[in-house]
């Protein structure tokens, strides 16, 4: 994914170019699918299974449970229906964003829960540091340009928004073990890499925690490797390989970085401050 800042600055982009309102809802709706990353970090933090946490919450980042989601927030105000639209508009923007994202050999199921091959164009890094510079160009404009006031008014029949929320639960419930059949992110592989000797395997945000013998942690599991180039410890890489004898031969290994967590954690500042300030 592109980091969380451009997220919030494109959907800004649309809003000064075509006067849209409540723009508030807009890029609520462009950051709605990676509340499910924000949910991921915060349980693994606590210590709960990685990759329970994966299929559970991996969906929420689809074109399905994202309309129950912006359903949900559009049901708080008055004018539900325009409100969904615009909210979901913003999502449509971020999954657009995503598919140009490098995911390696996975990507994103578009057509969950009906059909789980995972999508991704792998054009764009989102650890490129050109991403970020050119949202901070396009933004500065935006904030001089975005004078539209927001008119929301809490309905007072809020309360349904909980329905949606129900049916996002047990989709999320009901799904986890079709992402692991599927194989979604190599869920499958990780839990069962006996199924795979002698297959193409791939690992896509995996630490190297040992580099003698050459090991990587990947969703809270252990793996060999057998790579004759030098990796360094504490590293994070997407790898592509077969796996032999307990071991994952590499072919490929791209080098990830965190610049764009450092500026996701920046776009989230900001959109809680764009949402809080007053018109």
């Amino acid at each position: 994914m592109p980091d969380l800042l451009f997220h919030i600055i494109f959907p800004l982009l649309i809003a000064v170019s075509f006067k849209i309102k409540n723009w508030k809802l807009l890029i609520t709706g462009a950051i709605l699918p990676d509340l499910s990353r924000i949910l991921m970090i915060f349980f693994n933090y606590l210590g709960f299974d990685q990759l329970k946490t994966f299929v559970f919450f991996e969906p929420m980042h689809t074109p399905f449970i994202n309309i129950f989601l912006s359903l949900s927030i559009a049901l708080l105000f008055i004018n539900p229906i325009k409100n969904f639209l615009i909210i979901y508009f913003g999502v449509v923007t971020h999954l657009i964003l995503d598919l140009f994202q490098y995911a390696g050999s996975f990507g994103h199921i578009l057509f969950y829960p009906f059909y789980y091959k995972e999508y991704a164009l792998n054009i764009i890094y989102g650890g490129n540091i050109f991403i970020p510079l050119v949202g901070l160009l396009i933004l500065i404009p935006d904030l001089f340009l975005l004078k539209e006031k927001n008119s929301l008014n809490f309905s007072k029949k809020f309360y349904y928004s909980l329905i949606p929320l129900v049916i996002i639960l047990i989709f999320l419930i009901s799904t986890r073990n079709s992402l692991i059949e599927n194989n979604v992110h190599g869920t499958n592989f990780i839990l069962n890499p006996e199924l795979y000797i002698n297959h193409e395997v791939s690992l896509y945000n995996s630490k190297v925690i040992s580099l003698n013998p050459l090991q990587l942690d990947e969703m809270g599991r252990i793996f060999n490797l057998k790579y004759d180039k030098k990796l360094e410890l504490n590293s994070i890489i997407t790898i592509d390989g077969v796996y032999k004898e307990n071991k994952i031969e590499v072919s490929s290994v791209f080098f990830n970085n965190l610049n764009k967590y450092y500026f996701s954690i920046i776009g989230l500042l900001f959109y809680l401050y764009l949402i809080i300030k007053k018109d």
